[in-house]
């Protein structure tokens, strides 16, 4: 028998075209190795990495789906900083184009010090279109020293990657690079101390066609009985030759460990507590090159091929054993606060009563929608009597449920906590615990009727006068709305009186929730003020808003506010003003980390630019009008819709308007928001009276002067006098509107004023010395916008910024932002 200790099995064998491509990693930004499993994908990257002076960021995807990807992807960017993995975590999965640009921005804003390599290891596992977008648009938005490597199994990215490689701007590296012909065979076993004949060379090449997994085992097979016994079944070489030598402590030590894709020693040593689990790891590290480890995070990973056979003798041991590994393997996801892993884990032991435990413990924290069909069926296959044993976690599915919209099921996880609440066998404290919550829960129910959430929030208190604290009170308490008035405006003739009802109602709340909400009933009333044209007492009232906003820390409500004095700051001309509001909001909703209320923000410039008729500076997601993938919550569609019905009404889409206004109105008839009503029904009456329907734009406008005039709402019909006034003068004619028609026109008098001086002092015709762009990013630059913020409020590149900023200093002969301001302030000074 040949002497193990002359061969060298762990030598690794490159062919010349793949150790090319593989040295050009440095020269591209984006590197691709597409192979079927076993080509040694892996293994190459680490190889040729290990050997350069870069700093290596390494993710390795498993088959667990997008939700885990996103977290995954988070952490492994933690080297460059922590705050940016806060902050891509905070952001979310990104689902759509505004998340989307947020996540690029946020990597792109990191200072390499030197080469970074990122390596996302089995990227076949996320097959999902948004992740896709999110690198195609990273891709074309790399920062400088920063490189992307992707290992994948099948075709990613199509298109990007064709156009890419097309102009050759991306280093692909195909199944063809790591194929051994016969000559590279012999180059291979030579390394590792092995002469083979050519016809041994030829032979051993129709068996593996190439493939460097076969190879290797039928090497191990000749190392350790003196000739090769060459075979085309893989799975079963990797069966006699890697699996069935180990000890049978190995082979157990394996079955426990093996559950998790990659693992550290301290998982080994909690999966296995007999005392030498290091041990074990490092002889299987040694001896085996069917498992690595990441030298940058001290993680141990198996090959596909291995782990699937070693996951296949996990699946023929007894069913005790098995669901005994997977609940310690729950119990440990659950000390890393990884509560999805760990009901996943506990699901495959069939152990509902962890699942609930889970549930129950953390809150449902980090479930996403990503994640609804999973709780779905959670819910759904849990045995009652368990439900009864666990109302704890009834409370956090009657939550979900009520996100989710599944009334029926909303109403089955009610009746079992109504149900057996009384037969409680905690404490009284305990029990009056859970019916604080339950009612806090409640009121979701009766969502933008303000009194009847009252009685709930009411009575919440009554069970313990204390406030609860938890993430949901740190969540936007407008749902990403940028109205609090759009949001409880449900019926005609009882303004004023809702205005008061939130003032009076909504302590109760903020006692409940630990000042969730602060602040919202005034911006309601400044709303309200705003709308009804009372601009003294909307501008007086709205600081007061802002203020207890503020002071609980509650950004939502803040932006809210903001755009309230965007729209007063048109009416009065102010165009700098308004944009340092938007300026200001976005700084502090980046500040917050508060991502999801971008949307919201570009939904408030969208619509101040709509009021400024530049429909072209419409954010681009709100005029394409697919809202599919944003994470936008229901209470902020009909706003969205709102802004998009302007956008179409300003292109003059007349009959697509007419044909999306039932979607419109059908999304404000749910509560009901009544201001999107009236908003769509306005747009209605202009797009019939462009297309010469008479009478239904007439038909049109009635009605929605039939909802606004009992509360004297003028605001949205001022706003868009441009479109309706020929309908309103006819409209005055008629007595019951002749007195409401004057305070239109008065109304929107005071807005076209406001919004002539904007026009004609920030965007009539430039200056001799200035192009109209230039003009435009002169303004923006002389109000405190950064590069970055000019290039999205006008829609071109951050480049293209630069060079119209460059132009203007040099044609005003000027050196800094400051003196810009000064030459503009003279400029109006001289008008």
């Amino acid at each position: 028998m040949p002497m193990v200790d002359m061969y060298d099995t762990g030598a690794l064998y490159f062919t010349e075209k793949l150790q090319d491509r593989l040295n050009s990693i440095p020269d591209y930004a984006l590197t691709v190795l597409e192979a079927p499993m076993g080509y040694g994908k892996t293994t190459a990257v680490r190889f040729v990495l290990q050997h350069t002076n870069a700093k290596i960021l390494w993710h390795t995807v498993y088959a667990d789906g997008v939700a885990y990807f996103w977290n995954g992807f988070c952490k492994a960017l933690a080297p460059l900083g922590p705050e940016l993995a806060d902050s891509l975590q905070k952001l979310g999965l990104p689902t759509d184009a505004v998340l989307v640009q947020k996540a690029v921005e946020l990597i792109g804003s990191v200072r390499l010090t030197q080469a970074t390599v990122l390596v996302i290891d089995d990227y076949h596992f996320v097959a999902a279109d948004s992740m896709d977008n999110f690198f195609g648009f990273l891709l074309a938005n790399l920062p400088p020293q920063f490189h992307i490597v992707i290992t994948s199994r099948t075709v990613f990215l199509p298109e990007v990657l064709a156009g890419l490689r097309l102009k050759g701007a991306v280093n692909y590296i195909g199944t063809d690079c790591f194929l051994l012909q016969p000559g590279d065979i012999a180059k291979y076993y030579a390394l590792c101390g092995i002469v083979i004949t050519k016809e041994l060379q030829v032979r051993l090449f129709a068996y593996s066609e190439g493939w460097i997994t076969p190879l290797y085992l039928y090497m191990l097979e000749y190392v350790e009985h003196g000739k090769f016994f060459i075979s085309d079944n893989v799975a079963a070489l990797v069966r006699s030759m890697v699996y069935q030598p180990l000890d049978a402590s190995v082979k157990e030590f394996l079955h426990c460990i093996c559950l998790f894709d990659s693992f550290s020693l301290e998982q080994a040593w909690y999966m296995w507590p007999e005392g030498n689990a290091a041990g074990l790891v490092e002889e299987l590290f040694r001896k085996n090159a069917f498992i690595a480890k990441d030298a940058a995070t001290g993680r141990y990973c198996f090959h596909n091929l291995f782990l699937s056979h070693v996951r296949e003798a996990f699946a023929v041991q007894s069913q005790e054993r098995r669901n005994a590994l997977w609940e310690r393997a729950g119990h440990w996801h659950l000390k890393q606060q990884e509560c999805i892993q760990a009901m996943t884990c506990f699901e495959n032991a069939g152990n509902f009563r962890f699942i609930l435990m889970v549930l129950s413990t953390t809150k449902g924290a980090a479930i996403t929608g990503e994640h609804k069909q999973k709780i779905i069926e959670y819910f759904d296959g849990c045995p009652q009597a368990l439900k009864i044993e666990n109302l704890a976690a009834m409370l956090v599915f009657i939550r979900f449920m009520i996100s989710y919209n599944e009334s029926v099921r909303l109403k089955a996880a009610c009746a079992v906590f109504e149900g057996h609440i009384d037969a409680f066998a905690g404490t009284r404290e305990q029990k009056n615990a859970l019916w604080m919550e339950y009612e806090r829960l409640l009121s979701l129910t009766k969502y933008n009727n303000i009194r009847e959430m009252s009685k709930h929030h009411r009575n919440a208190l009554y069970y313990m006068d204390k406030p609860v604290t938890g993430e949901e009170n740190k969540g936007n308490w407008t749902f990403g709305s940028p109205s609090v008035l759009l949001m409880f405006y449900r019926e005609s003739g009882r303004l004023a009186a809702q205005v008061e009802d939130l003032k009076e109602c909504l302590p109760y709340y903020c006692r409940l929730a630990d000042g969730h909400g602060s602040g919202a009933e005034y911006i309601m009333e400044a709303e309200a003020a705003l709308h009804t044209g009372a601009i003294e007492k909307a501008e007086a009232v709205i600081h007061k808003g802002r203020h207890y906003a503020r002071e609980k820390g509650q950004w939502s409500i803040m932006l809210a506010a903001a755009f309230v004095q965007m729209r007063l700051a048109l009416l009065h001309g102010s165009y700098p003003e308004a944009v340092s509001l938007q300026k200001q909001i976005r700084d502090l909703i980046e500040a917050r980390k508060q991502y999801l209320l971008l949307h919201t923000l570009d939904i408030c410039e969208s619509y101040v630019h709509l009021l400024l008729n530049m429909p072209g500076r419409t954010a681009g997601w709100i005029a394409g009008g697919d809202y599919t993938g944003t994470r936008l919550m229901f209470p902020a569609l009909p706003a969205l819709y709102i802004v998009h019905g302007r956008y179409l009404l300003a292109n003059g889409e007349y009959r697509r308007l007419v044909g999306m206004a039932d979607v419109f109105l059908a999304a404000a008839a749910v509560y009901p928001n009544l201001l999107s009503e009236i908003y769509t029904r306005i747009y209605l009456a202009a797009a019939y009276h462009k297309l010469t329907a008479k009478d239904e734009a007439i038909s049109s406008l009635k009605a929605a002067l039939a909802i606004a005039l009992p509360d004297q709402v003028y605001l949205p019909f001022a706003e868009n006098v441009s479109y309706i006034a020929d309908l309103l003068k006819q409209l005055a004619a008629e007595e019951q509107y002749t007195g409401h028609v004057r305070q239109i026109f008065s109304l929107s008098k005071k807005y076209e004023q406001g919004i002539k001086k904007i026009l004609r002092t920030h965007f009539a015709a430039p200056k001799p010395d200035l192009t109209a762009r230039e003009n435009e990013v002169a303004v923006l630059a002389a109000a405190g916008l950064s590069n970055r913020e000019i290039a999205g409020n006008l829609v071109i590149s951050e480049n293209t910024v630069k060079a119209r900023l460059k132009m203007v200093f040099e044609k005003l002969a000027i050196k800094s932002r400051a003196q810009l301001q000064e030459r503009l302030k003279d400029s109006k000074a001289t008008k």
